[in-house]
């Protein structure tokens, strides 16, 4: 058996703060997830300019939280539901609702 984190084995991952901690910790919990949403990710941090670990982290810079809105609303577009969008992004889905809202209507 190999070894693999505590976490992974109860299936309870604690909460990572920042953002290239919580893609790693998606790609540890759901790797199939990074797989098929990855190039979305990667389309709209490329159209806005900002990094990956920057439109998953919590910054409240402007340009960061307005790739993190398109982001959401891309996602939500593709089918993906409110709470697997958050656990994606790493935001509640309450949050998600909210970025989706503000992005569709300007």
């Amino acid at each position: 058996m190999s070894a693999q984190p505590l976490f992974l084995l109860s299936g309870a991952a604690p909460r990572p703060q920042k953002g290239s901690q919580r893609r790693d910790a998606l790609l540890l919990k759901d790797p199939a997830a990074w797989t098929k949403w990855g190039w979305m990710v990667d389309s709209v941090a490329v159209r806005h300019g900002v990094r990956i670990h920057e439109m998953l982290s919590t910054s409240r810079e402007d340009r960061v939280s307005k790739a993190r809105r398109d982001l959401c609303a891309c996602l939500r577009g593709s089918g993906l539901s409110y709470p697997d969008i958050g656990r994606l992004v790493g935001m509640d889905h309450t949050s998600v609702m909210y970025a989706v809202r503000k992005e569709l209507v300007g």
